[in-house]
């Protein structure tokens, strides 16, 4: 991966690398199988702070009778001093994940990329809500974690630090399949249930992260020569980083 994706080109990365999973899906999968891009919109109040106190320039004021030279006489002042307070201001980021049907219409498999939104509150409570879902209903769900920042939907207790995380919820055996990937780390591929359960389709992660970084031409828009966006690095982390570099 790359972290300096995790800035302002994670939703075009995002959406990138979602229709190059589904081309890769498709090439493989039988033609009772129909892979699509589903979108979400997930809606949040950012509270954005005033700068500073604002004081207008021209203020209107309601007078009575008195001659207005007896309201200056009296030190009235007609520039009152307003300030503003913190606005909760609702923005809606969309989210893509794709899905894998049955040409029947029942939904087999589903691949979740997950977005900054997806990993803090209250959005985080909802994208769990969504995950119980697809258990319940008997759907495979692969779920990629390619951000450090945020909180994370799932934690093990048997995994130290690690940068990225896939989950594979596998609904024919019921367990959960996780891998634990450093930055350092190539992707792995990962074989996703099917209908029956010795039938899968193979998704490989890192060729489909190559192409997109390729066609989308990151390396020209990407600014290297400053800091890693998101959360500071860890000791290791920005020796690699700095090895990258120097190289």
């Amino acid at each position: 991966m790359d972290p300096y994706l995790e800035g302002h080109k994670w939703p075009d990365f995002h959406a990138t690398y979602s229709l190059g999973c589904k081309r890769s899906l498709v090439k493989q999968l039988s033609d009772q199988y129909i892979v699509e891009v589903e979108a979400r919109v997930y809606i949040e109040n950012i509270e954005q702070e005033p700068e500073k106190r604002l004081n207008p320039d021209v203020s209107v004021v309601h007078l009575d009778d008195s001659p207005l030279l007896d309201k200056i006489n009296q030190s009235v002042n007609l520039t009152p001093v307003t300030t503003v307070e913190p606005l909760r201001v609702p923005v809606s980021h969309r989210q893509y994940n794709l899905v894998i049907r049955h040409a029947e219409g029942d939904t087999v498999s589903a691949i979740e990329i997950l977005s900054p939104v997806n990993k803090r509150m209250p959005n985080l409570e909802k994208y769990r809500e969504k995950r119980s879902e697809y258990q319940e209903k008997g759907v495979h769900l692969l779920e990629l974690d390619f951000l450090r920042g945020g909180e994370r939907p799932f934690k093990s207790k048997n995994w130290s630090d690690y940068s990225y995380s896939i989950q594979l919820l596998n609904a024919h055996d019921r367990k959960l399949y996780l891998w634990a990937i450093q930055l350092w780390d190539k992707l792995p591929t990962v074989a996703i249930p099917l209908i029956r359960e010795t039938e899968t389709v193979e998704l490989d992660l890192q060729a489909v992260f190559e192409d997109t970084y390729e066609s989308s031409a990151y390396h020209r828009s990407l600014k290297y020569d400053t800091q890693v966006p998101g959360p500071k690095l860890g000791e290791i982390e920005k020796e690699y980083i700095n090895s990258l570099s120097l190289n």
